[in-house]
């Protein structure tokens, strides 16, 4: 590959997963991340028990571990900003990491043996595009990062202090090892994929579907030692990087039994409401991957699909072990009642590769053209870190535009409250149980009655409660967006119609409305 394109691609990485760290600017608005910073938060060399268990010990001690050798005269350093920033820093990290095995997952696709006349990047003009008379074959790899650096879903996740990134990274880099076991089974891919695994589970214990193709692909390629040794060596890194889901069992097994429920809809919560009623797979496919992988890249990579089935063959079937990992892994998220985008984090590398298949296959001046309209959503995504959040215009206009002394009325639930004057009061109603008694209806209508404004913080309510189980919260919205009130401040409309956390931790559309 040539040598500037090379710098040009890294800068890009690093500029897209560590511009914007501070994103919120200072309002911590994302639900996990803020669970996680208040479990780092309060470890201490005496007591490294978290008494958190929605997620696993490893990057909690990771960040605490950092943040003692980083800041070691400071009397605890793990203070919760702080505890935020280093969660996300490794975010950013896990994601560049995630990016170096995605060179080396097509990179081994298209020149492993197996696809020696490979017929799926055979159009990619790398003289062309280098002035550099050099072989192709790493060329299709250098299209691939670039459409995984622009995607608006791994760009946000990098932005997250969550184990998004890191499950995405240990979930690519498996596959790819998987590959390398296939072609030429080695000892230290079962070593380094039994690393990863277990510090993935040390995570989040959805890691667990991670290592099932690895243990497969063992006895398969008759590596029965190495398949065992690898099970024996995930689990201890497991426990070694997560140990207090063992010594804290009770607590443990009680959380992980009801973020089970809560996934399944058998715990109805108000923050799962957007998906009574959704279609299972359907959902995913119209309310989530058009929007991560930006929809150019998404339509494309449905042809991309197209044309794999189309030439696939036993020559081929690397691809299919890309394929059958992914596609698991869709089957059983994607018919969770709960189906929010970051549990789809670790498969949305895949439409990305599908769609450099494509791509590779067209012309060079289309190639460009086409790579380049792929990449408008993400530039577009991207951009809104170079501004201030938007419950930090919102507020600063509130505080310098509504009369002193001013009632709004606003909802509860939604996250985080914006930083307003002190003599604005602020009035945050229950929206979730409006409709379950009419004490809740009378006491909405008697503050609505005293209000001058009426704050929606984001989509949240209006768009889940937005169907005929909620009745009166339906009525409610429509007064609002009746000409009984006035649309004074909106920020950005950005993505309102996809799975809710696309936008409302990050970049919500708020907007303030003045009774007439």
């Amino acid at each position: 590959m040539s040598s500037k394109l090379t710098v040009i691609i890294i800068v890009l990485a690093l500029v897209t997963r560590f511009v914007g760290i501070n994103w919120d600017n200072g309002y911590f608005s994302h639900p996990d991340e803020n669970n996680m910073a208040a479990a780092l938060s309060q470890l201490s060399d005496n007591n490294l028990n978290p008494n958190f268990f929605a997620y696993g010990q490893f990057p909690l001690y990771l960040g605490y571990y950092t943040l003692k050798i980083f800041l070691p005269g400071s009397a605890g350093p793990n203070t919760f900003p702080n505890s935020i920033y280093i969660l996300r820093f490794y975010s950013a990290i896990f994601s560049l990491l995630f990016l170096y095995y995605g060179y080396l997952l097509i990179n081994e696709l298209n020149i492993a043996p197996v696809n020696s006349k490979n017929i799926f990047f055979r159009n990619f003009n790398a003289t062309a595009l280098t002035g550099e008379k050099k072989s192709f074959e790493n060329l299709p790899a250098l299209l691939f990062v670039v459409l995984l650096i622009f995607s608006p879903g791994l760009i946000q996740v990098a932005h997250f202090g969550t184990t998004e990134s890191l499950l995405s990274f240990v979930f690519i880099a498996n596959i790819y090892f998987l590959l390398k076991i296939y072609s030429k089974p080695k000892f230290i891919y079962f070593i380094i994929t039994a690393i990863l695994s277990g510090i993935a589970m040390g995570s989040k214990i959805t890691a667990i579907f991670f290592i099932w193709p690895i243990i497969l692909m063992g006895f398969y390629k008759k590596e029965f030692l190495s398949t065992v040794f690898f099970v024996f060596l995930f689990s201890f890194i497991f426990l070694l990087t997560s140990p207090y889901n063992f010594i804290d069992i009770n607590n443990f097994l009680s959380s992980m039994h009801y973020e089970t429920d809560v996934a399944r809809g058998a715990i109805e919560v108000f923050y799962t409401r957007q998906f009574l009623n959704t279609t299972p797979y359907i959902f995913q496919f119209t309310k989530i991957f058009p929007y991560i992988i930006g929809l150019p890249t998404f339509i494309i990579s449905l042809l991309g699909i197209i044309i794999f089935i189309k030439n696939y063959s036993k020559k081929y079937f690397l691809w299919l072990l890309i394929v059958f990992p992914v596609s698991c892994f869709f089957l059983y998220f994607g018919q969770l009642f709960v189906k929010w985008t970051r549990f789809m984090s670790p498969i949305f590398f895949i439409f990305p590769l599908f769609a450099t298949l494509f791509i590779s296959r067209l012309k060079l001046h289309f190639q460009l053209l086409v790579t380049i309209i792929c990449i408008i959503p993400g530039i577009l995504f991207f951009s809104q870190y170079f501004s201030p959040n938007p419950r930090v215009l919102a507020a600063n206009w509130i505080n310098k535009n509504i009369p002193n002394n001013a009632t709004i009325l606003s909802e509860s639930g939604n996250v985080t409250d914006l930083k307003l004057r002190p003599d604005i009061n602020v009035v945050n109603f229950d929206f979730y149980t409006l409709d379950e008694s009419n004490e809740n209806k009378i006491n909405l209508d008697n503050i609505l009655s005293k209000s001058n404004y009426v704050l929606i913080p984001s989509r949240r309510v209006f768009k889940n409660q937005n169907n005929p189980m909620f009745p009166y919260t339906q009525n409610y919205y429509q007064k609002i967006f009746s000409p009984n009130f006035k649309l004074i401040y909106q920020t950005k409309n950005s993505g309102e119609n996809a799975e809710e956390t696309f936008t409302v931790f990050d970049f919500p559309t708020i907007r303030l409305y003045e009774r007439k």
